[in-house]
């Protein structure tokens, strides 16, 4: 393949090249991928010129030790054409199927549309790149500009390239990070709101109760960036050989509770007997402060004037198990909270 070439100060810089135009179609396909993915997922998507850019300059002057800023160039021009192809076929094509102007998809179609899209895109967009973001001075388009700064980062080398690679690994922990609280939103968001309050108090002692609590406890404290100590007390209602509803304490606290700031954790709040008579019990080893967590809360079938402190989700009247809740020792180990079917128990 031939090379265009563009004069950078006093020497010569390639920039359609055969290593440009490879790597603009392999980065080009994964953000184009990505961004179908995204769109039809979540019905948006993101712009790939600036990391097109920067995975073309830790690629070409970072692994290969050559390539210029001009194919740097190149490079995110394709990535970005490709998600502007991506985005106009996943939001158009459907609506063309939908609102009953095209009968079926054609594949064939569709492709050459889109490759037609994407070549017209970089056509157009190498000889208005310098008049819309260079010489334009009242049209500034952002994206334009924040590539064009990456890319003669890139170029310098030095103290603004090292700039851009700890802002992207500084991103990607962050959001690697935001994906991991996502997975337990609801327990994380709560957690900290526990901690927050907890904070000024410097908590010491939580005290779970067995067993149904141990998912939800084990999700809670990880968020919980305080000094504490973990300690369970055992509750259960026997049906033969004690009257139904009477509670029995089959585990005690094993760390002394008197003078500590005390955290109790529940997995549901339900007629209060069981929480009420916890609290009884705790309060009476004299702690110096006892705040109460809840995962769940039946504020309907309440029978003890009872609230606690921290409520994750009020729930229905409604049997649930999973995450900890059972039936008869079933369904504790269930990634999710679920209704049991009435038939089921009744």
């Amino acid at each position: 393949m031939g090379l265009m070439s563009s004069t950078l100060g006093n020497r010569s810089a390639p920039e359609l090249s055969a290593q440009a135009v490879i790597l603009g179609l392999l980065i080009g396909t994964v953000l184009t991928a990505a961004n179908t993915y995204l769109g039809l997922y979540a019905g948006m998507t993101v712009s790939g010129s600036i990391p097109a850019a920067i995975v073309s300059m830790g690629i070409l002057r970072g692994l290969l030790k050559r390539g210029s800023i001009l194919e740097n160039n190149i490079v995110q021009t394709m990535a970005s054409a490709g998600e502007s192809v991506a985005a106009g076929i996943i939001f158009t094509v459907p609506a063309m199927i939908i609102a009953g102007v095209w009968t079926e998809f054609d594949y064939w179609q569709v492709t050459m549309i889109g490759v037609l899209g994407g070549v017209l895109g970089v056509l157009f967009m190498i000889p208005l790149r310098r008049t819309l973001i260079v010489e334009d001075k009242e049209l500034i388009y952002p994206e334009g500009v924040a590539c064009a700064q990456v890319l003669e980062a890139g170029e310098e080398r030095g103290g603004s390239l090292s700039l851009i690679v700890s802002a992207l690994v500084g991103g990607a922990v962050f959001k690697s990070c935001i994906g991991l609280f996502a997975i337990f939103r609801g327990t994380a968001e709560y957690a900290w709101r526990v901690g927050g309050s907890l904070l000024y108090m410097g908590s010491d002692v939580s005290v779970a109760l067995l067993t149904g609590t141990v998912p939800f406890l084990a999700d809670l404290i990880r968020h919980i960036a305080l000094p504490m100590r973990l300690d369970f007390m055992g509750v259960s209602s026997y049906g033969s050989g004690i009257a139904p509803g009477e509670l029995v304490f089959t585990k005690e606290l094993r760390l002394e509770a008197r003078g500590r700031d005390v955290l109790l954790v529940d997995d549901i709040l339900d007629t209060g007997k069981t929480l009420h008579a916890v609290i009884d019990k705790l309060n009476a080893l004299r702690p110096s402060t006892l705040k109460t967590c809840v995962l769940l809360e039946k504020k309907s079938r309440r029978a003890e004037a009872i609230t606690a402190d921290y409520v994750g989700f009020e729930v229905p009247d409604e049997f649930v198990i999973g995450y900890g809740l059972d039936y008869a020792e079933r369904y504790r180990n269930l990634p999710f909270i679920g209704v049991l079917k009435p038939e089921v128990y009744s």
